[in-house]
């Protein structure tokens, strides 16, 4: 059986959250039998309409409890704040304070070696970028736009200084036209003055934003090869570099007639002409039979 409710026995009604009471809160079970009164009913709760942002609109359909007003701006404005409130329990609509700001990208931003024009920074500014004259201009763009985000559309390009043309020690720089400078990127070409060469193969120097990468050195010049060794003898060098010595010998049985040693200077070694390996002249004694104090030859 079903539970059962006595006579005077009363029930009071109450609503989830964010619902309101329509009705009596209480009901009497009466002498017939039956409840007193009429069923209440749980109605949501409802919002007073949200106001519009400065310079923006709220836009909802309704006002009841966990409903969502959603916020936007005017063109040429942003939102600062969130962009969506909801309807508690207590009529009020919950969120931190909505407002719409104008777009306004800021400064485009200082360009080294030179200059930026533009009159507003506000949405759909334009930013022009000039170089000064000399230098290499390097970017997506010489333009760039205010956006919607707040951003300009291209990053900052550079402006990219010269090099100036050095002055070498025993080379001579190889220029097209008279120059006294060279823009960003370009590279240097050097020849070095007879019996003088690039030292270590060096690669060709690059204009970096004003700098070389480096400067070539040109150094006396190396000698291609050894000496020339004489028949029947060998040559010593332990480089061709110069300043360097090489020394002639002879093989065994053989006598060096001439400079024993040369010197490389300026990419030539300094003999005038390859020393001769002769085979050695000895006094013809004969076989000798030493005998105490005496030396006696033996036909």
């Amino acid at each position: 059986m079903g539970s059962m409710t006595r006579f005077t026995s009363s029930v009071k009604y109450e609503c989830h959250e964010g619902y309101e009471l329509f009705g009596r809160s209480h009901r009497y079970c009466q002498s017939s039998g039956q409840w007193s009164g009429t069923l209440p009913e749980c109605r949501p709760v409802q919002c007073d309409k949200p106001e519009d942002p400065l310079n923006g609109r709220a836009i909802y359909d309704q006002l009841l409890f966990n409903s969502v007003v959603r916020y936007e701006c005017h063109h040429g404005f942003r939102l600062k704040g969130p962009s969506t409130a909801r309807c508690n329990s207590q009529r009020h609509w919950e969120g931190a304070p909505t407002h719409c700001v104008e777009i306004d990208c800021g400064h485009p931003g200082h360009l080294h070696n030179g200059y930026v024009e533009f009159r507003s920074s506000t949405l759909n500014a334009k930013a022009t970028y000039n170089c000064f004259d000399g230098m290499k201009f390097q970017g997506e763009s010489n333009t760039s736009i205010c956006l919607d985000t707040g951003n300009w559309s291209t990053p900052l390009p550079k402006c990219l200084a010269p090099c100036k043309i050095p002055t070498l020690e025993h080379a001579h720089v190889n220029l097209s036209t008279p120059e006294s400078r060279l823009e960003h990127g370009r590279q240097l070409r050097v020849s070095c003055h007879e019996h003088y060469e690039l030292a270590y193969n060096a690669t060709p120097p690059r204009c970096n934003n004003g700098s070389w990468t480096h400067l070539p050195i040109c150094a006396p010049a190396r000698c291609k090869s050894l000496p020339e060794r004489p028949a029947h003898g060998f040559v010593i060098a332990p480089k061709t570099d110069h300043g360097m010595r090489a020394l002639f010998h002879c093989t065994d049985g053989y006598q060096l007639v001439g400079p024993n040693v040369t010197v490389c200077q300026f990419g030539n070694w300094t003999h005038e002409a390859v020393p001769v390996c002769r085979e050695s002249e000895w006094p013809h004694l004969g076989a000798s039979v030493v005998l105490g104090a005496r030396t006696q030859s033996i036909a």
